[in-house]
């Protein structure tokens, strides 16, 4: 009984390290993340704190086109795991370090927003009425941010702000 224990115990821990480790993160957790925003999800570390903490580090959001939609040094996101099991959502922190959103809207009227917004707009399947969402978020920093957004004509002329 004492070695069924003990293997019980050694593989949670194996579990949890590979769980939690950059590379498995990165080769399946975000794959699905991109599968489900139909888009591109990179970034070149994670480190997760299972009931406390994600870092992102070099994240890279890429829809359509040539350049990446969100691009960002380090995102950094402190939560309350328990508290979220218990249905509030508790943040203590979201921080964005460095953010560049490129917006780029084709002379067709498409844009590299449009695999996003068509998701969105999806009607959900109709639901019971629920408790209304208990969200409790503490700090938000966004630190050299930038938003470009480049608009290509049909003449061939290209709009940058």
């Amino acid at each position: 009984m004492a070695w069924f224990a003990a293997s019980l115990v050694a593989l949670l821990a194996i579990l949890y390290w590979v769980a939690t480790s950059s590379a498995f993160l990165k080769a399946v957790v975000l794959p699905r993340v991109g599968q489900a925003i139909q888009a591109e999800v990179n970034a070149d570390s994670i480190s997760l704190s299972p009931f406390s903490q994600v870092t992102l580090r070099k994240f890279q959001v890429q829809t359509s086109g040539v350049e990446p939609l969100v691009t960002v040094d380090e995102a950094r996101v402190r939560y309350d795991l328990p508290a979220i099991l218990g249905g509030q959502i508790k943040v203590a922190e979201i921080s964005l370090s460095s953010p560049i959103v490129h917006i780029v809207q084709e002379a067709d009227g498409t844009s590299n927003l449009d695999p996003l917004l068509k998701r969105a707009g999806q009607p959900a399947a109709p639901a019971k009425p629920s408790e209304p969402l208990r969200l409790d978020i503490k700090n938000v920093a966004l630190k050299n941010g930038v938003v470009r957004l480049t608009q290509k004509k049909k003449d061939g002329s290209v709009q940058t702000a």
